[in-house]
């Protein structure tokens, strides 16, 4: 193939990735797992933690981590930038590393249980009835 032709193509592809750009960020996060999502109480406030889905259990330093720390108004910003169909399990303290580790993972009052399952069915997200709290 001709020096130019290749340069021309490579320059036409870097322009294509360069405009398709903001409509793949249009897009939303996408986790190549799912999504987790933790909630405790910190000085009386509700805080919310954010994470890329994995195979493990999730250290108390890792979800309480200060600046990871969301309110519910940032968590439901956070959520609306997500993917839609994008999967979001709610881990609790029912689950076996938070019951030994005693890191306050706990869910909030109904309300607010209720006000975050509505933002992730208006946003469409994906999640099986025993992944998030009732």
């Amino acid at each position: 193939m001709a020096p130019s032709l290749t340069r021309s193509a490579a320059a036409a592809a870097a322009i294509a990735l360069i405009l398709a750009g903001p409509a793949l960020a249009e897009m939303g996060e996408q986790a190549t797992k799912s999504w987790e999502l933790y909630s405790y109480r910190d000085n009386g406030e509700w805080r919310f933690s954010l994470m890329i889905g994995t195979n493990r259990f999730k250290f108390c330093s890792e979800v309480r981590k200060p600046r990871g720390a969301l309110t519910l108004w940032q968590l439901e910003n956070k959520l609306s930038r997500l993917a839609p169909r994008e999967y979001l399990s709610w881990r609790g303290p029912d689950d076996a590393a938070f019951k030994q580790d005693n890191c306050g993972v706990a869910y909030p009052e109904p309300e607010i249980v209720a006000r975050i399952r509505q933002v992730g069915r208006r946003l469409e997200l994906n999640y099986a009835d025993n992944a998030l709290p009732q």
